[in-house]
């Protein structure tokens, strides 16, 4: 894919898609609120309140199309409108994109490649090159995602990739053995997630080429239909009815948006599936697809906690088990070739979470530091100090893949840098200037990942593969003026990823710059963090 130093930046032609949020308890079953229906696109449900176990998360009334829309975007979406419209131009970034879909001057039959599958024993997700839902332009994203999409959004290549095996493979599920078009919960359930996809597809056509607005027209009305449908599927039955699926489409939410880098609604969507977990939480049996879900939905949460600087609700405790969550985020499996992080640190982030926001709690309260509270302080500055890699216990990456488990150490070494960094900025106060060799270092991990990449022999999945980019990000807030090349030159590299999420935060890291160049000027000490906030500007740092 062709490098796009500065990728358009783009207002949504929608709205965030939820608008007034109340907090609930983890035992609160109504979770989400079901909104009016849409035109016939959600069946009617009459006055119909929420069942026990429904929800007050969709709280919008999306009673009406976006008027950015034009009568051939609706044609496009309904299938009236020619794959020829909707087919990749001449300057499509990778070339072989539109083969096999009747793009201008081919006349071959639309008939998906599967090739590039290359989960051999997902025998749904293989069947995509010989079932079609219908409509050429929804073969041609689902095609798109299964190509690129999926690739894209691990940093390692891994045979148990969960968009593929399990985002795409429960779409293609429902689209073959269910009536999308009935209104029962469960093919709401997978509407939802199936148009997510769509959404998904769309969203990074548009990324690859900002000059095919069209994309991003059927990118934000296939997320508009999703969240339609998803409302629909929790106005029936109670939510843990169609758990799997409902997980994968709320989820499916929060990777739109990171591929189109405009939704700053994510916080509501990993909220809305920490809920949903916990619906769950004494579940001792479940499936390996529903644990793996639970695993992404956890580590998710723990990002987004990471940019979120609020003190805790609850009072100090040493023995505080208040995060249900952190055993999931302990025993999970999936997190080094998922996220490129390794347990031990996965942990230190959480727990340095868990103490910032208690310090904060006790410096708004103008408190003492209790001795039990401080010495936990330290004892997360000593595990961070003694990490070293070769004392991993790694699960998912396998030790005669060289390539990978290369790719993986750069990586690792990365977050574990950037969680020292984290630590030393938020809970022993660490001005920038004292910490340029660890962000100097973790700028050299992440260059050099990228490096490994590129000199790989199989250069299709060196492209694919984009890092994850928590590390690059808190570093990169860290640097000094004089010392900010590397980091330029690291976030132009990574933008060929063509993910809107990383433009957006490449954005920002220069905004907090620029704050801090500011504040500092006039001999004000700013933090990060505190930069951060100024800007309010919301990213999920994947």
């Amino acid at each position: 894919m062709a490098t796009q130093d500065e990728p358009a930046q783009v207002e949504t032609p929608i709205t965030s898609g939820i608008i007034d949020v109340e907090t609930h308890s983890t035992n609160d079953t109504h979770w989400i609120q079901p909104a009016p229906p849409f035109h016939g696109e959600v069946p009617q449900t009459g006055g119909c309140e929420s069942t026990p176990g429904s929800a007050s998360w969709f709280s919008s009334d999306f009673t009406t199309l976006p008027s950015s829309f034009t009568t051939t975007d609706t044609d496009l979406l309904t299938g009236t409108g020619t794959v020829e419209e909707s087919s990749p131009n001449d300057n499509e970034p990778e070339k072989d994109l539109g083969s096999g879909y009747g793009v201008r001057g081919d006349k071959a039959s639309p008939v998906l490649e599967t090739h590039l599958v290359s989960c051999d024993d997902n025998r749904i997700v293989r069947q995509i090159g010989t079932v079609l839902s219908g409509s050429l332009q929804h073969d041609y994203l689902i095609k798109h995602y299964n190509s690129h999409v999926a690739e894209l959004l691990l940093p390692l290549s891994h045979s148990d990739n969960p968009f593929r095996n399990i985002y795409l493979s429960t779409a293609m599920e429902g689209l073959l053995h269910y009536d999308l078009h009935m209104g029962t919960s469960k093919e709401m359930a997978y509407k939802a997630l199936y148009q997510s996809l769509l959404a998904s597809a769309a969203y990074h056509r548009w990324q690859c080429n900002t000059q095919d607005h069209i994309y991003r027209e059927l990118g934000a009305k296939y997320r508009y239909h999703s969240i339609q449908s998803l409302q629909a599927a929790v106005a029936q039955v109670p939510a843990t009815a169609n758990y799997q699926t409902l997980m994968l489409a709320v989820l499916s939410l929060v990777t739109i948006g990171v591929l189109s880098g405009e939704a700053d609604d994510f916080r509501i969507h990993i909220q809305a599936a920490s809920e949903l977990r916990a619906l769950r939480s004494q579940w001792k049996l479940i499936s390996h697809s529903s644990r793996r879900l639970n695993e992404i939905g956890a580590f998710l949460a723990l990002l987004s906690d990471t940019t979120s600087f609020e003190p805790s609700p609850s009072p100090w405790s040493s023995n505080d088990q208040s995060n249900p969550e952190s055993w999931t985020l302990r025993s999970s499996e999936c997190y080094a070739f998922t996220y490129g992080i390794t347990p031990t640190i996965t942990m230190a982030i959480n727990e340095t979470c868990r103490l910032y926001r208690h310090l904060a709690r006790f410096k708004l309260e103008s408190k003492s530091l209790p001795d039990d509270f401080l010495q936990a302080c330290e004892e997360l500055g000593n595990l961070l100090q003694s990490w070293r890699f070769e004392s991993e216990d790694i699960t998912g990456i396998s030790i005669g893949d060289g390539f990978t488990l290369s790719v993986f150490s750069c990586y690792a070494k990365a977050w574990h840098g950037a969680a020292l960094i984290y630590y030393y900025t938020l809970i022993q106060g660490f001005e920038r200037a004292d910490l340029i060799r660890e962000v100097d270092d973790v700028g050299e991990y992440m260059l050099n990942a990228e490096d490994l990449k590129s000199a790989s022999k199989n250069s299709w999945q060196g492209n694919s593969m984009a890092p994850i980019t928590w590390p690059a990000f808190i570093a990169s807030c860290n640097a000094v003026r004089h010392r900010r090349g590397i980091w330029e030159q690291w976030w132009k590299r990574v933008l060929c990823y063509n993910l809107g999420n990383m433009s957006k935060q490449w954005d920002l890291v220069q905004k907090i710059w620029g704050s801090l160049d500011e504040a500092e000027d006039k001999g004000i000490w700013l933090s990060w963090a505190e930069a951060y906030d100024i800007h309010g500007i919301n990213v999920l740092l994947v």
